[in-house]
């Protein structure tokens, strides 16, 4: 008996130190990684990239309910949480952002009658919907931002709906 809660004690422990690892890498990943990716663009070309990623989102997402939307949200802001970037002012951008990207696909899922025609220009997130708490030098970290969190309420509503589909073949 004793040989063998040795293994299951090895087991668990090997499990353990596996998903700790996995865990581990993910705290890496930081918003920097995400923008990195575009701060060798131009000006227009980042601008196009990020309205591309927004836009396709918002149309993937606007079929979808309310609620399937709502009920990823705590997921949504677990995952995005490692992204999160400190500046030295101490300005956090995420709040703001969230609400900007929750907004915006309310409006285009027709919430509370208003209605988002789509494609939407970035001109009108950088006009109208970032605050003036939002420095030059986050203005690019921001749209990202909102990307980033539109991109994850898809992936969790797909991988959501994965899991359904497993559960009901079962």
């Amino acid at each position: 008996m004793k040989i063998d809660n040795i293994d299951y004690v090895q087991s668990i422990t090997k499990k353990m130190t596996l998903n700790l690892s996995e865990v581990i890498k993910v705290q890496e990943y930081t918003l920097d990684e995400l923008t990195s990716s575009i701060k060798d663009l131009n000006t227009d070309e980042k601008e196009k990239i990020l309205e591309d990623i927004i836009n396709n989102q918002l149309v993937e997402l606007k079929d979808k309910s309310e609620e399937k939307i709502k009920n990823v949200f705590k997921q949504v802001d677990d995952i995005t949480d490692y992204f999160i970037k400190y500046y030295d002012d101490n300005s956090d951008i995420v709040s703001e952002c969230d609400d900007i990207a929750n907004d915006l696909l309310f409006k285009a899922l027709g919430k509370n009658n208003r209605k988002l025609e789509l494609p939407i220009n970035l001109s009108y997130i950088k006009n109208y919907c970032l605050s003036s708490t939002i420095k030059g030098n986050q203005l690019y970290d921001s749209l990202v931002w909102i990307s980033l969190r539109l991109v994850a309420i898809s992936y969790c509503i797909k991988y959501n709906d994965g899991l359904e589909e497993d559960k009901n073949e079962e």
